[in-house]
Protein backbone atom coordinates (compact mmCIF):
# COMPACT_ATOMS: atom_id res chain seq x y z
CA UNK A 1 0.00 0.00 0.00
CA UNK A 2 1.49 3.28 -1.08
CA UNK A 3 0.97 6.40 0.91
CA UNK A 4 0.10 9.49 -1.04
CA UNK A 5 1.70 12.62 0.25
CA UNK A 6 -0.31 15.72 -0.45
CA UNK A 7 1.54 18.98 -0.72
CA UNK A 8 -0.05 21.89 1.10
CA UNK A 9 -0.08 23.95 -2.12
CA UNK A 10 1.63 27.21 -2.86
CA UNK A 11 2.38 29.49 0.04
CA UNK A 12 1.45 33.12 -0.24
CA UNK A 13 2.55 36.07 1.74
CA UNK A 14 -0.03 37.03 4.28
CA UNK A 15 -1.58 40.43 3.70
CA UNK A 16 -1.31 42.40 6.92
CA UNK A 17 -4.67 42.93 8.53
CA UNK A 18 -4.38 46.54 9.57
CA UNK A 19 -6.36 47.18 12.69
CA UNK A 20 -9.32 49.47 12.98
CA UNK A 21 -7.06 52.40 13.84
CA UNK A 22 -5.52 52.51 10.38
CA UNK A 23 -8.50 51.21 8.41
CA UNK A 24 -11.28 53.22 10.04
CA UNK A 25 -10.28 55.79 12.62
CA UNK A 26 -7.31 57.48 10.95
CA UNK A 27 -9.13 58.20 7.66
CA UNK A 28 -12.22 59.40 9.54
CA UNK A 29 -10.05 61.67 11.72
CA UNK A 30 -8.43 63.19 8.62
CA UNK A 31 -11.85 63.69 7.01
CA UNK A 32 -13.30 65.30 10.13
CA UNK A 33 -10.36 67.69 10.40
CA UNK A 34 -10.65 68.66 6.74
CA UNK A 35 -14.43 69.15 6.98
CA UNK A 36 -14.03 71.29 10.08
CA UNK A 37 -11.43 73.37 8.29
CA UNK A 38 -13.80 74.02 5.39
CA UNK A 39 -16.81 74.67 7.62
CA UNK A 40 -15.31 76.73 10.44
CA UNK A 41 -11.74 77.78 9.78
CA UNK A 42 -12.14 78.92 6.18
CA UNK A 43 -14.69 81.69 6.91
CA UNK A 44 -12.59 82.84 9.86
CA UNK A 45 -9.49 82.79 7.67
CA UNK A 46 -11.27 84.92 5.08
CA UNK A 47 -12.40 87.36 7.77
CA UNK A 48 -8.92 87.60 9.26
CA UNK A 49 -7.31 87.98 5.84
CA UNK A 50 -9.73 90.43 4.23
CA UNK A 51 -11.38 92.10 7.21
CA UNK A 52 -14.67 91.97 5.30
CA UNK A 53 -17.77 90.22 6.57
CA UNK A 54 -19.33 90.28 3.09
CA UNK A 55 -16.34 88.42 1.60
CA UNK A 56 -16.71 85.92 4.44
CA UNK A 57 -20.27 85.27 3.32
CA UNK A 58 -19.10 84.99 -0.28
CA UNK A 59 -16.47 82.44 0.74
CA UNK A 60 -19.16 80.45 2.56
CA UNK A 61 -21.34 80.39 -0.56
CA UNK A 62 -18.31 79.53 -2.72
CA UNK A 63 -17.53 76.61 -0.42
CA UNK A 64 -21.07 75.19 -0.41
CA UNK A 65 -22.14 75.54 -4.04
CA UNK A 66 -19.45 73.12 -5.35
CA UNK A 67 -20.43 70.63 -2.64
CA UNK A 68 -23.92 70.47 -4.07
CA UNK A 69 -22.69 70.38 -7.65
CA UNK A 70 -20.23 67.53 -7.23
CA UNK A 71 -22.64 64.91 -5.88
CA UNK A 72 -23.24 63.50 -9.36
CA UNK A 73 -19.52 63.35 -10.12
CA UNK A 74 -18.72 61.85 -6.72
CA UNK A 75 -21.48 59.25 -7.07
CA UNK A 76 -20.18 58.18 -10.46
CA UNK A 77 -16.63 57.94 -9.09
CA UNK A 78 -17.82 55.83 -6.14
CA UNK A 79 -19.71 53.51 -8.49
CA UNK A 80 -16.61 52.97 -10.64
CA UNK A 81 -13.78 53.07 -8.11
CA UNK A 82 -15.37 52.25 -4.77
CA UNK A 83 -16.09 54.41 -1.76
CA UNK A 84 -12.78 53.74 -0.02
CA UNK A 85 -10.63 54.91 -2.93
CA UNK A 86 -12.69 58.02 -3.56
CA UNK A 87 -12.77 58.87 0.14
CA UNK A 88 -9.00 58.51 0.52
CA UNK A 89 -8.25 60.44 -2.68
CA UNK A 90 -10.55 63.32 -1.73
CA UNK A 91 -9.16 63.53 1.79
CA UNK A 92 -5.56 63.50 0.54
CA UNK A 93 -6.36 66.13 -2.10
CA UNK A 94 -7.95 68.39 0.53
CA UNK A 95 -4.93 68.03 2.78
CA UNK A 96 -2.58 68.91 -0.09
CA UNK A 97 -4.78 71.86 -1.05
CA UNK A 98 -4.82 73.20 2.51
CA UNK A 99 -1.05 72.81 2.78
CA UNK A 100 -0.47 74.60 -0.52
CA UNK A 101 -2.81 77.41 0.57
CA UNK A 102 -0.96 77.74 3.87
CA UNK A 103 2.36 78.04 2.04
CA UNK A 104 0.93 80.63 -0.34
CA UNK A 105 -0.57 82.64 2.51
CA UNK A 106 2.78 82.65 4.29
CA UNK A 107 4.47 84.09 1.19
CA UNK A 108 1.87 86.60 0.00
CA UNK A 109 0.09 89.59 1.46
CA UNK A 110 -2.62 92.07 0.54
CA UNK A 111 -4.86 91.25 -2.41
CA UNK A 112 -3.07 87.99 -3.11
CA UNK A 113 -4.26 86.69 0.28
CA UNK A 114 -7.83 87.48 -0.69
CA UNK A 115 -7.47 85.63 -3.97
CA UNK A 116 -5.89 82.60 -2.28
CA UNK A 117 -8.61 82.23 0.38
CA UNK A 118 -11.44 82.85 -2.09
CA UNK A 119 -10.01 80.17 -4.41
CA UNK A 120 -9.48 77.81 -1.50
CA UNK A 121 -13.18 77.93 -0.63
CA UNK A 122 -14.67 76.43 -3.81
CA UNK A 123 -11.81 73.96 -4.33
CA UNK A 124 -12.06 72.63 -0.79
CA UNK A 125 -15.85 72.57 -1.06
CA UNK A 126 -15.72 70.52 -4.26
CA UNK A 127 -13.35 68.01 -2.64
CA UNK A 128 -15.60 67.67 0.40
Amino acid sequence: MALAVRSPGPRHARVPGHGPLRRVYLPRLADAAASSMVTYALPLLVLATTGSASLTGLAFVLAWLPRLGTFLLAGTAVDRLGATRVFRAATAARALLAGAAALLLAETDGRADTVVVLLLAPLAGALT
